[in-house]
C-alpha cells in the first residue's frame, strides 16, 4: 500500500516520499486513513521491495484495463480518424548512476572516460484531443540488446 500511495500522491522520488512521511503530519494522517498504513517503510526498504517486482507481474492489470475499455465501448470515444486511435509514445529514463549497475543496464560512455549506467522505459497512452482522460498502455523496458551498437533504441521496444 505504501508503494501505491507513492504513485497516487505523485512523488518525484522515494527520497521526497521519505521526507514527507517523517516531517509532514497531514500527509502521514492521509496515509493512515486512505491507505490503512500503520507503519510507513523508509525509502531503502521501499526500494528493496519494489525492485523485486518483475515488470511482467503488472502486465495483467493493463490487459484487464484494455479489456474493460473494449467491452464498455470507451475505445469508440477515442476514435480519431476513421477506425484509428491516437497513441502517444515516449521513452524516459527511470534510473541513472555512475556507480550502481546491473547486467541489464544500458551504458553511456563519456568523452572524459566515465560511464553512466541507466535504465529506460517506453510508455504509451491512448489519447484523444477531445477527451480529458488518457489511458496508459503497458510500459516496455528499453533493453541493452534493443540498440545492438546503440543502446537507446525505442523503436525495437515499440515493436515488442
Amino acid at each position: 500500500m505504501s508503494g501505491l500511495s507513492l504513485f497516487t500522491f505523485k512523488f518525484p522520488s522515494l527520497l521526497k516520499f521519505d521526507i514527507a512521511r517523517t516531517s509532514n503530519k497531514p500527509f502521514l494522517h492521509n496515509l493512515r486513513t486512505l491507505f490503512h498504513i500503520g507503519s510507513v517503510p523508509c525509502d531503502t526498504y521501499m526500494r528493496e521491495r519494489l525492485d523485486e517486482i518483475a515488470p511482467a507481474v503488472v502486465r495483467p492489470a493493463y490487459t484487464a484495463l484494455f479489456s474493460v475499455l473494449q467491452r464498455s465501448k470507451i475505445l469508440e470515444q477515442f476514435r480519431f480518424f476513421k477506425d484509428y486511435h491516437l497513441i502517444s509514445v515516449d521513452g524516459t529514463g527511470v534510473f541513472s548512476s555512475n556507480k550502481i549497475h546491473c547486467e541489464q543496464c544500458c551504458t553511456k560512455e563519456h568523452k572524459n572516460g566515465t560511464t553512466t549506467y541507466h535504465h529506460q522505459i517506453l510508455e504509451a497512452a491512448l489519447v484523444h484531443p477531445d477527451q480529458k482522460v488518457v489511458y496508459p498502455l503497458c510500459p516496455e523496458p528499453i533493453m541493452k540488446s534493443d540498440g545492438m551498437l546503440k543502446n537507446d533504441c525505442e523503436r525495437n521496444a515499440l515493436k515488442r
